[in-house]
C-alpha cells in the first residue's frame, strides 16, 4: 500500500476493537490489521470482492 505506516497504525488504533472477533472452535478469526488492509485495498481499487480473492 502506499501508505505511510504510522497512518495505516492511527487508523487500526481507531477501528481496531470494533473490527476485532472473538475466536471460536470453527476457525481463527482474521487479525484486524489484516482485515483493515482488505478493506483499505478494496476501496482504492474499486473492484469487487469476488474479484480480490484469488489476488
Amino acid at each position: 500500500m502506499r501508505m505511510p505506516p504510522e497512518m495505516f497504525d492511527e487508523i487500526l488504533t481507531g477501528v481496531g476493537q470494533r473490527i476485532t472477533k472473538q475466536r471460536n472452535n470453527y476457525r481463527l478469526p482474521i487479525e484486524p490489521g489484516m482485515k483493515l488492509a482488505i478493506v483499505l485495498r478494496l476501496l482504492v481499487s474499486g473492484s469487487k470482492y469476488r474479484d480480490m480473492r484469488f489476488g
